[in-house]
């Protein structure tokens, strides 16, 4: 499943959160982590050393936890540099900060890992900063899944049944938000009845599932949920029904991506081919 990983480390708050959270995925059956550190052009002369040093500091922390690592320093763009050494090593997951170490350029710019995911061909997981909490709660304990019946979800449905979750997940949230249109009736009970579908697959896979669904603006209602169930994570594709391109300005996933509080693993087009 997730054997080998790519972390984008920009030696941030957030970059070593991630960090301190590997180990999940270590019982997952980890094998291999690559750490990446991408120098600013024209920077890398005064860069280069102390990058380096950070980038070791950091292997030997997990390599204290017994996980094989290796590290890589590029120059360039990032999120075309994590892209392309992503591709190049056939990683099975990017994991990524949403925030790096300058928000204010993250607010007018657009940061790294929103670059990334609208480019990305591989599975990449979103870390958003979190206070942390006494008791953890493990990330793949309560899975939000968002679907729209379009065959990405579908694909992300199949994905999370196939992929060898079911000693890590607790519970799989279902959820299908409707807007405004003028069949709306009809839609909800077409609509019911298909996560009523989805919901019998896991549970004949032994898999605990339960379904929502609500009217209103998707993104509002997934973080809503998201709350009132405690979830740990969101899961889902990139692309739903829009005949439109992958992952446009204001696009769900992207949405999803940018105000969740939640870690949220996104699975682009290609990827669920």
């Amino acid at each position: 499943m997730f054997k080998k990983l790519l972390i984008a480390c920009d030696f941030s708050q957030i970059s070593d959160q991630i960090l301190e959270d590997i180990n999940e995925f270590k019982e997952m059956g980890l094998e291999k982590v690559i750490l990446l550190n991408v120098l600013p052009e024209g920077k890398e002369d005064k860069l280069n050393a102390k990058n380096s040093k950070e980038l070791d500091k950091r292997k030997k922390q997990l390599e204290a936890e017994d996980i094989k690592v290796e590290t890589i320093l590029e120059v360039g763009v990032p999120a075309f540099n994590i892209k392309e050494v992503s591709e190049k090593e056939e990683v099975d997951l990017v994991i990524i900060g949403s925030r790096g170490q300058n928000p204010f350029l993250e607010f007018f710019l657009g940061s790294t890992a929103l670059t990334f995911i609208r480019i990305t061909a591989k599975p990449t997981l979103v870390i958003k900063e979190r206070k942390r909490k006494k008791d953890k709660v493990k990330m793949f304990s309560r899975v939000i899944l968002p679907v729209d019946f379009s065959k990405y979800s579908e694909n992300v449905v199949r994905w999370a049944m196939e992929e060898d979750l079911k000693n890590y997940v607790d519970e799989y949230l279902l959820i299908h938000v409707w807007t405004a249109r003028d069949d709306v009736e009809k839609w909800k009970d077409f609509a019911r009845q298909r996560l009523e579908d989805m919901k019998s697959k896991f549970l004949s896979n032994d898999l605990k599932a339960r379904t929502f669904l609500r009217g209103g603006f998707p993104t509002t209602q997934i973080k809503e949920l998201a709350g009132e169930e405690e979830a740990s994570l969101i899961i889902m594709a990139t692309r739903g029904m829009g005949k439109v391109m992958e992952l446009p300005l204001g696009s769900i996933a992207e949405g999803v991506a940018r105000e969740s509080e939640l870690p949220v693993i996104l699975l682009p087009r290609l990827y669920l081919v």
